[in-house]
């Protein structure tokens, strides 16, 4: 999700009505220090699973999910932003890799020409 906050990014293949299931970050290292700290006073020979997940309670769908994050890319702009954040959900895998090769490889292409002519290296 950087990247399409970048703006590098403009066309991901997905369903956009499917379900996302996003695991914030501190849910995952609260559930590692409560695992090391059950196991680390509650001393046995099994092996214990532990299993983080997002709940179903209020669930996220792909496009909801793109929303926010074009949304937030935009109230708060990253300072590598090389195109204004936006992007569109592809079902069809050969349009994508259409656009792919001319919303991605092509415009890298451009600039990294650009770059190597004026002298720079190219990214």
């Amino acid at each position: 999700m950087t990247e399409i906050g970048r703006g590098t990014i403009r066309s991901i293949i997905c369903n956009a009505n499917l379900v996302v299931d996003v695991v914030p970050v501190d849910f995952v290292v609260d559930t590692l220090i409560c695992a090391s700290w059950y196991n680390a006073t509650q001393r046995s020979d099994t092996i214990k699973i532990y299993n983080c997940t997002s709940s179903s309670l209020h669930p996220i769908t792909w496009r909801e999910f793109g929303h926010l994050t074009r949304k937030h890319a935009i109230e708060s702009p990253s300072k590598y932003v090389m195109w204004y954040p936006d992007f569109t959900f592809r079902t069809n895998k050969f349009i994508h890799t259409i656009m792919v090769a001319m919303l991605h490889f092509l415009p890298a292409f451009i600039v990294d020409l650009i770059l190597r002519v004026q002298g720079y290296k190219p990214m």
